[in-house]
């Protein structure tokens, strides 16, 4: 097992840094590119993959079929596309925000998912009662709110305000999560006493959770103090004291994400949310922390845009 988790994590790492150089490479003022064109399209695979998974657990005891599983994916990626797509399209188009881009997807998706009930009504089967029409809307708009709208904040988050700035931005929300995951891991397995909320996560501890924010500050200092002159020339967004408040917001909502989805699969009966990466589990269990985790860090860029910036 261990030995696949550390492939897959590999393999996942190289695909992540090698379409971060060509997407921030792309987004240089010589190049003819823009900055985000790769990041749209690999948070629309993860939102297709994830959606698949969140189907899984919800519609099969809704009553849904295939079709209801494809409109779920086709209006949960459609979030993420009028979100992160903004900023890749021609300039005469975007005069339109992309808050309102994003806005419209979420309303065209609940008009698609109810569209397709009122179709669908009235033709029920033993396999889809008319009577769980609501239950598989509501399963619908929260894949677009959970799954969607996180990754499409997060491909925002990519395109503000400049093009090393959003992809070092990006890299917190994607890092700082994993990396207080792993601190929570070891120091749960090590000084681990006390359950954090057994009845969702069993293996989890108050002990590990301070560690995990330990760790989740640690990984922004180096983020703020090293990555961001080092690899991308710019001198650190935060000053020491928003670099660790940054590190444990961030974390604490990877913890909450990272519950979320525990609760989910607990209420399904099943370990991991897919198979798609051996060790890891699904797409699901890998972005669960950073779909909370992106929506914390927008919120915090917006509320504090200069938070400690140096000129």
């Amino acid at each position: 097992m261990l030995r696949w988790r550390l492939l897959s994590s590999f393999i996942l790492i190289s695909v992540l840094t090698t379409a971060a150089y060509f997407d921030w490479q792309w987004g240089q003022p010589e190049s003819l590119g823009r900055p985000g064109i790769l990041a749209m399209v690999l948070l629309s695979l993860f939102a297709a993959l994830a959606t698949v998974e969140f189907a899984m657990l919800t519609l099969p005891a809704l009553g849904g079929t295939a079709f209801h599983r494809a409109v779920m994916i086709v209006a949960t990626v459609a979030v993420v596309i009028a979100a992160c797509g903004h900023g890749v399209m021609p300039n005469s188009w975007q005069e339109t925000s992309s808050m309102q881009w994003l806005l419209a997807s979420l309303v065209g998706g609940g008009v698609l998912i109810i569209g397709v009930e009122m179709l669908q009504f009235g033709k029920a089967t033993a396999a889809a009662p008319s009577h769980q029409v609501l239950g598989r809307i509501a399963a619908t708009v929260l894949a677009m709110g959970y799954i969607g709208l996180p990754l499409g904040v997060l491909g925002l988050l990519r395109q503000t305000p400049s093009n090393s700035f959003g992809l070092w931005a990006l890299l917190t929300v994607l890092a700082i999560p994993k990396i207080a995951d792993a601190g929570a891991l070891f120091v749960g397995r090590s000084l681990g006493r006390h359950k954090l909320i057994p009845r969702i996560s069993p293996g989890k501890t108050i002990e590990g959770a301070i560690g995990g924010f330990l760790f989740g500050m640690l990984g922004s200092l180096l983020l703020c103090y090293v990555i961001a002159p080092g690899l991308f020339r710019m001198p650190s967004p935060l000053t020491l004291p928003m670099a660790i408040g940054y590190g444990v917001w961030i974390s604490l909502a990877g913890t909450l994400g990272d519950l979320a989805e525990s609760m989910f699969k607990r209420d399904a009966r099943i370990k991991d949310s897919g198979g798609w990466l051996p060790g890891l589990g699904g797409m699901l269990d890998v972005v669960d922390s950073v779909l909370a985790a992106s929506l914390a860090a927008y919120l915090f860029w917006q509320l504090f845009p200069h938070a400690g910036s140096t000129p």
